[in-house]
């Protein structure tokens, strides 16, 4: 049976002797009914009547504070359990295989992209030096063919202070080109260790999934889960041949 205030939370003792009482919550002042399941919020004609009208209370001529029909819930509240509302907020926390496999994913995700984008980045660092080579050779070619093969001393002499100028340039990216090889080599370990960590997850996930009782589907997506997470692990390790081997 439900005991807390669908709106704000307060928790209370509720019996079945309470069932059919309309009430307000003493917190946040919410108009409840109780009914089999427990509290809920009261529907609009039942947490004000619209033929109910306000009498005098005899012998003072103030208004009641609230109509007869609706009472202060009197039973006392209990103290909140933090973690038990918390999980009510938060329900997916209840199907930790859902949580486990969104986690593992991300994880395998994650990891699988990273040396990809490690290694995109030494392959774009080569080719800034491959188009700087490119660059310094289409150059030379355009110095070599002015006055008929022979361009003038000051045409030459800028030309070397060019070729000086890439060669410095050169050195400094093919250094950056085999730092981030360097950098992307040294995070390789960690990327296999976060997508082990990830196919955990995700077969903790597949095993609680194919444990779920009374859902025939989740325990189909459990067994298929475990299956390809064996494949994708094992694709490297295991050969499959038909017919007679030489």
């Amino acid at each position: 049976m439900n005991n807390s205030c669908p709106s704000c939370g307060a928790v209370y003792t509720v019996a079945t002797k309470d069932v059919g009482r309309r009430v307000t919550c003493r917190k946040c002042r919410t108009p409840l009914s109780i009914d089999e399941t427990g509290i809920r919020l009261a529907s609009g004609d039942e947490s004000q009547p619209t033929s109910w009208s306000p009498p005098l209370e005899p012998g003072t001529g103030v208004m009641p504070s609230m109509p007869p029909s609706v009472v202060e819930l009197d039973v006392p509240i209990e103290t909140p359990n933090v973690t038990a509302k918390l999980v009510s907020r938060l329900g997916v926390i209840r199907d930790w295989p859902a949580v486990l496999f969104g986690a593992g994913l991300f994880c395998v995700l994650i990891f699988h992209y990273f040396p990809r984008i490690d290694q995109a980045m030494v392959a774009s660092r080569l080719a800034e030096v491959i188009a700087g080579d490119i660059a310094d050779r289409s150059d030379q070619d355009e110095t070599d063919a002015k006055n008929g093969t022979k361009p003038a001393e000051a045409e030459r002499e800028a030309r070397r202070k060019r070729s000086d100028e890439w060669f410095k340039e050169k050195q400094r990216l093919q250094l950056r080109a085999a730092l981030s090889k360097s950098d992307a080599d040294r995070a390789l370990p960690w990327n296999y260790r976060g997508q082990l960590f990830g196919y955990v997850l995700l077969s903790l996930a597949g095993v609680g999934l194919l444990l779920s009782n009374g859902n025939s589907t989740r325990r189909v997506l459990g067994g298929v889960l475990l299956l390809l997470i064996l494949l994708v692990v094992t694709q490297n390790g295991v050969t499959i041949r038909f017919g007679p081997t030489e």
